[in-house]
């Protein structure tokens, strides 16, 4: 054996030694190596999380199901990721039919992000009756999650996920899109990489828009936006303001301290499209239990202008609403007298029809609130009579719908006009059952004078003018009144 080969073999070993001495000292230096007691810890909290998947019935009333979440899935995520699954239940995981389920998951892959943090890749297995026999499966989900080991105790937990069509998209190509979108917002992504919180079509297209957690936000909030697929990529949705011109795209937050708490929800519409709420509550600073002010803001999708538009009707139906369940105590009552809404001096009520039961049907049965107000009404009486053993109640009415907004009042929609009511005669009494109100346009007058007995019908056209003015300020007072009484802003 020559000298020469020796050195060579001799050079070769060493290179050997050095590559492998330098392969593990790396590994072992290396923060972002995911260390074997690692990898083994954060798949079986993984593994065993997605066996407990089909345990959650998302189907059940939402107070069940954040219970469900608060036992079943506490093991496995992180305080404060429990606390925003229960908060928002409609962000979880689970089973959302009976069949097919989520049986277990699947890893596809993991990447240490940071010393704390692992992601990890993965598929939700769907499974039936069918599959469990034959074998197989029903499908499969994306998901990922963000799993990070921040807590005293030392251990993985879950901390964030992403499931869905969406999950797995390419999060520098998601930053991109949202720093162009969002220009002036140099904070996106500054708590870690944004990501896709949920998937939900809100457009009623059948393809799901993304709520996008742009990994920003205030000292106790989280900032989100809506993106849409555009060619295969998704782009961050226009939304018009209430009180902006143009079509832009608009994020919104999410979170609590205190005294404040900003939520954001998803409800159907009733036509295949979700409505964006958000809505923001004010608490007490002399005691946080209670709720002093609730503002509400509502987004539906424009399959005309394809953008989200603001919605007055729904915000203020959402926000009276939340005020029912947030603040029972400041709800008012209707208090419903005899003498309620009549301002007649001269002519009673027949006998047998009682002023309450006017007030009632002129209320509930002629013009119905169109701005998540309460209808108020009031009324004149011309007279009465008795036809075929039928009372007919001869009234001027105004009708007009009050809310209050910010301790004030803000009108609706109203009308004023000549109406006939209809008593009938039952076991209990005289109850009424029918109206009838004047047709429009040319056929106005000829139907009031077939509603109405001829000296009625002559008071009303000899007496146009006052009807249009003193009557009708009278009324109006009247039920502007009520309404003050009723929302306690006397």
């Amino acid at each position: 054996m020559s000298k020469r080969f020796l050195i060579a073999a001799g050079i070769v070993l060493l290179v050997v030694v050095v590559f492998v001495a330098g392969f593990f000292f790396w590994n072992f230096m290396n923060p972002n190596t995911i260390k074997k007691d690692e990898k083994a810890e954060v798949t079986a909290l993984v593994e065993n999380f997605g066996l407990k998947l089909k345990e959650v019935s998302l189907t059940a009333p939402g107070e069940i199901v954040s219970q469900e979440i608060e036992t079943i899935y506490a093991p496995f995520v992180s305080s404060t990721f429990l606390l925003n699954l229960t908060n928002d239940p409609t962000r979880a995981p689970g089973r959302d039919v009976s069949s097919p389920w989520p049986e277990k998951i699947e890893i596809i892959s993991m990447e240490k992000l940071d010393s704390y943090t692992i992601q990890v890749k993965g598929k939700i297995i769907l499974m039936t009756s069918v599959e469990m026999a034959q074998g197989g499966n029903a499908g499969e989900t994306p998901i990922m999650f963000w799993v990070r080991n921040t807590n005293a105790r030392g251990a993985w937990l879950i901390d964030q996920l992403s499931y869905g069509e969406y999950a797995f998209y390419d999060g520098k190509e998601l930053t991109a899109t949202l720093k162009r979108a969002f220009p002036n917002t140099t904070s996106i992504g500054e708590r870690g990489d944004p990501f896709i919180a949920q998937t939900i079509d809100m457009n009623g297209d059948s393809i799901p828009e993304a709520l996008v957690d742009l990994q920003t936000g205030g000292a106790y909030t989280e900032d989100y936006t809506i993106c849409q697929l555009e060619n295969g990529k998704l782009s961050v949705a226009n939304f018009r303001d209430k009180n902006m011109p143009l079509s832009l795209p608009k994020y919104f937050s999410e979170g609590a301290s205190v005294q404040h708490e900003v939520k954001l929800s998803f409800a159907n519409d009733g036509k295949g499209n979700s409505v964006i709420y958000q809505y923001t509550i004010d608490k007490s600073s002399s005691d946080p239990a209670v709720t002093d002010k609730i503002t509400v803001e509502a987004y539906e999708w424009n399959g005309t202008t394809k953008e989200f538009g603001y919605d007055e009707h729904l915000s203020i139906a959402f926000e009276q609403e939340e005020e029912k369940l947030l603040m029972p105590g400041l709800q008012p009552v209707m208090l419903i007298t005899d003498s309620t809404g009549n301002i007649s001096t001269r002519v009673s009520l027949p006998k047998g029809i009682s002023g309450k039961d006017v007030y009632a049907y002129l209320q509930n049965k002629i013009l119905q609130p169109a701005w998540g107000g309460q209808m108020f009404c009031a009324y004149t009486l011309f007279g009465s009579e008795i036809k075929n053993n039928k009372v007919y109640i001869y009234l001027w009415a105004l009708w007009e719908e009050y809310r209050s907004e910010n301790r004030k009042l803000v009108a609706g929609t109203g009308m004023d006009g000549p109406i006939t009511l209809i008593a009938t005669l039952s076991q209990q009494g005289y109850a009424i059952t029918k109206h009838q109100l004047p047709e429009n346009g040319t056929a106005y007058a000829p139907s009031i004078k077939k509603m109405f007995p001829l000296e009625y019908y002559n008071e009303i056209f000899s007496k146009t003018q006052l009807f249009n003015t003193v009557i009708a300020k009278e009324l109006m007072d009247n039920v502007e009144q009520q309404a003050r009484k009723y929302y306690g802003l006397q």
